[in-house]
This record gives structure tokens, sequence and C-alpha cells, in this order.
């Protein structure tokens, strides 16, 4: 039988916190980032901390949760991968993500809640929906070619926010917790 595998689920055993930290969950093996017809990965609460280049292989992934996997940085390969609508990414020791992975062109839902982002590459996706991005340590605002419907920045060192037509068909702000002085003219 040939069906193609369609999802690696390999998430914590909701183990209690001090469990996990005598006990962490190993990472999955490298094989796992090259299997062909894979739509989706979700890996949480393991000591992951990379990403293999061979990731850009997964031609047909449409979804990439990595959640609490101790990542530093995301490999440009990523970038490759032109059917991913979800990139989740909370949890990690993320300062920034590579140019063509904010240049995916189904890119809809990036989350990298509570990293160490300092600034992001300009979104260049038509369909971004929702960026959520709280807690990190970001300076600036991230530019978008289409603004997402959803953007959540509280929590982070913005002193501003831009203005006018910038904002687009935004529906949902958060960004409370920030050094803002003001909010935009017309917002």
């Amino acid at each position: 039988r040939n069906d193609p595998i369609v999802r690696i689920c390999m998430e914590d055993m909701r183990l209690s916190r001090p469990a996990l930290l005598c006990c962490p969950s190993p990472p999955p093996p490298e094989l796992v980032f090259s299997f062909e017809g894979l739509r989706e990965i979700r890996i949480s609460s393991c000591a992951l901390r990379s990403l293999p280049p061979e990731v850009g292989q997964l031609h047909g992934l449409k979804s990439l949760v990595l959640i609490t996997t101790e990542l530093t940085e995301l490999p440009a390969e990523v970038g490759e991968l032109k059917e991913l609508e979800q990139i989740f990414l909370n949890g990690n020791f993320l300062k920034t993500l590579p140019k063509a992975v904010c240049a995916l062109p189904k890119l809809q839902d990036l989350c990298l809640d509570a990293n160490q982002i300092e600034a992001l590459p300009p979104f260049l996706s038509q369909h971004l929906r929702m960026l959520t991005a709280p807690g990190n340590c970001m300076r600036r605002p991230p530019q978008f070619a289409v603004p997402p419907e959803r953007l959540e920045l509280h929590g982070n060192l913005l002193q501003e926010l831009p203005g006018g037509e910038a904002w687009g068909k935004l529906r949902s702000l958060k960004a409370m917790g920030n050094r803002l002085q003001s909010l935009p003219r017309g917002f």
C-alpha cells in the first residue's frame, strides 16, 4: 500500500512540568523530516534545537508546528515549502526568521509567541491572516505586503505603530505592554 504519510505527531505526554524538566522527550530522528507526502509536522516539548536542511524537501507540507522545542533558528530551506500555510513556533529561542520564510506565497497563519524575536523580514504573502508574536523583543512592527486580519504584538518593545492605509483589512490588534507613546492618526 502506498498511502502518503499525512501527519507526524510527537507531542509531550502531558507530564507535569517537573517531570518534563527531569526527563524531556527525545527529539525525533532526522529521517522524519524527509518523508515524502508529509502534510503536517507537530512536535512539542522536546530538545529538537534545530531542523535538518532536508525539511526543505517536504514540498507538500502545509502545517509546521514546533512548540517548545528549543529552536534557535529556522533553516532557510523552510522557505522552499511553497505549500506551507501554517507555522507555529511558540516557546522557542528564535531571534528572527529567514527572508524566504516570510515570502512563502501561501502562508496564512504564523505564531511566534514567547521567543526572542528582535526583528522580522517583510511579509510578502498575499494570504497572511494572522501573525501572533507576543512576548518577544521587537522594537519595530513588521511590514506587510497585505496586512493580516489579526495581529498580536503585545509584550514587545514597540515605540510606534504605522498609520493610515498600512493596516488594510486589520480586524484585531493587540499591542498592550509595549512602549507606545501614541496611536497612529486615523486609527
